[in-house]
This record gives C-alpha cells, structure tokens and sequence, in this order.
C-alpha cells in the first residue's frame, strides 16, 4: 500500500482527491502527486510529516527541541540546501539534517558525505526550514558564492526595467539572462554557469517544484517581495534543454495599481491633441 493510500485509509485525504489526482497526474511518481496536493492545498502537510515520521521513524523538528542552532560550516550548509533542499543545522553536538517534502531525499547520502559526519535526520515543514534560513546568523558571503543573492540582484533589475517575463538559459559558457519588456526579449549581463545548477534548484524548491527532476518540464509558483516593498506572484516554468534545464518566470505584479491616461507615455502635443479630440466628440 501507498502512502498516497494510506492517507485515504485514514480519512486525510479525500477519496475523490485521490481519484482525481491519478487520472490527472498520471506519470508522475507518488512523491511528486504529493507535492501538487500540497501545493494546492489539497492536503495537509503536517499531517503528512507525521504519517512519514512513523512510517521512516524519523523524529518531527517540533517535537525535537528549540536549541537549533547554525552549522558551523554556513556556507557549505547555504550551498548543499541550494543543490539538495536538505538544510544542515546543529542540535547541541549532533548534526541534524532537516528533510521536507520538497527536498531530494536521494541526495542525504551526498549531504553526509559533503559534511563527513553522522547526519541525524529529521522532517521539518518547508515553512519551518525557510524561516530557519531567514533567521540565520550566518556571516555575509561574497556574491559570487550566492544564488539566493543573485536570484535577488536579477529580481530587482527585472522589476526597475518593468520586465513581465525572465528567462535563464544555460550555454555552453555562460547562464544567459534575458528579460521581456514590452513583448520583446533583451539580453541583460551573463552570469557564470556554475550558478545555473544553484539558481534552478533554488527556484525549484520555492515553487514547489521537483528539484530531482531534470528531464520533463515542471510548473510551479511562488510569491517574492522586492526590495521597495512590491509584492510578485512568480510563475516558474522549466524545459529541459541540450546544455541543461531552462527556466522562465513571469512576474505578475499584485500591488493594487491606479491606471491613468498620463502614465501611456505620449508626447505632450499628442495628449493636447487627444483630449481635444474626445471633447469635441462628447459635444
């Protein structure tokens, strides 16, 4: 028995859901079915972490204590999150290796390798494990060594350009960046293409995406907040490429905006000419 049926044997999830979900997402594998419920609110992801925590007898991060602490190491910790969705922290002496659904589970085995420890493992919620990135102490590292800064810098020059779409694709030498503006796609500055695998894994696990899947396109979104304040839904949509995957994102602005006549751009001779116009037609 599946854990998707499971759920359904023990009243947390729908039966028609269930259904529903195998019709639709037909080749997709359980963890993956999983995750589109989640994502839809389809099912209750605490109570998911507790069927896995008895199924793998794994502890629950709640459960555990509230001493987390920073590793040692948060740059390597910062990198392997990044590339895997496993977060290293410290539980007094011991290494904790927080697992959520969205993370690569075939990746724990690299985690401890990278680390050269013993990983104590535990399920967190993905909310859990965000917050506990966005509290960390860990020192400021230089951008080079950051995709979440770079995912930030290319966010906000995206936003002051007033750009509606953002592609990241994958060359032989480089990640090119191009931006949508006004229906047409402009070249922005290139970055190097070892952040290619640390920006796509990045963007996948904020929307919720896959981040061992390389080989079919995938669909997701999330909300990011600039700098000034403006709040984006981001639809984050993926194809496989020849020198790897390809990412687009489209910023769909939520700020509540008041439309005005001046703010399309005419030349002033134009606009006296316009209003001019539309009076002598309301006469």
């Amino acid at each position: 028995m599946g854990l998707l049926d499971e759920l359904v044997q023990e009243e947390d999830l729908d039966p028609e859901v269930m259904r529903q979900t195998d019709s639709t997402y037909l080749n997709l594998s359980e963890l993956e079915k999983i995750r589109h419920l989640i994502q839809m609110d389809l099912l209750d992801e605490s109570q998911l972490l507790r069927n896995l925590s008895i199924c793998y007898g794994l502890p629950l991060l709640s459960i555990i204590r509230d001493d987390v602490q920073n590793h040692e190491n948060p740059l390597l910790s910062k990198q392997l999150y990044e590339r895997t969705g496993i977060l290293a922290m410290r539980f007094g002496s011991k290494c904790a290796g927080l697992l959520s659904v969205q993370s690569n589970w075939l990746s724990m085995n690299h985690v401890a390798f990278q680390l050269g420890e013993s990983i104590f493992w535990h399920l967190a919620q993905q909310q859990q494990i965000e917050a506990l990135l966005e509290t960390s102490q860990s020192p400021a590292v230089d951008g080079d060594f950051s995709a979440t800064g770079r995912i930030q810098q290319i966010f906000e020059e995206a936003i002051s350009r007033r750009c509606s779409d953002i592609h990241l694709e994958p060359e032989k030498d480089k990640l090119r960046i191009r931006y949508r503006i006004d229906s047409y796609l402009h070249d922005a500055a290139s970055i190097p293409l070892s952040f290619h695998p640390l920006i796509l894994s990045r963007l996948k696990l904020l929307a919720g995406m896959d981040i061992a899947v390389r080989r079919r396109p995938q669909d997701g979104n999330y909300n990011h907040s600039s700098n000034g304040s403006r709040h984006f839904d981001v639809r984050v949509s993926t194809l496989p490429g020849q020198s790897g995957e390809k990412l687009v994102l489209r910023l769909l602005d939520q700020t509540p905006v008041q439309h005005k006549l001046e703010a399309l751009g005419f030349s002033k001779m134009i606009w006296k000419c316009s209003i001019k116009q539309v009076r002598l037609q309301a006469d």
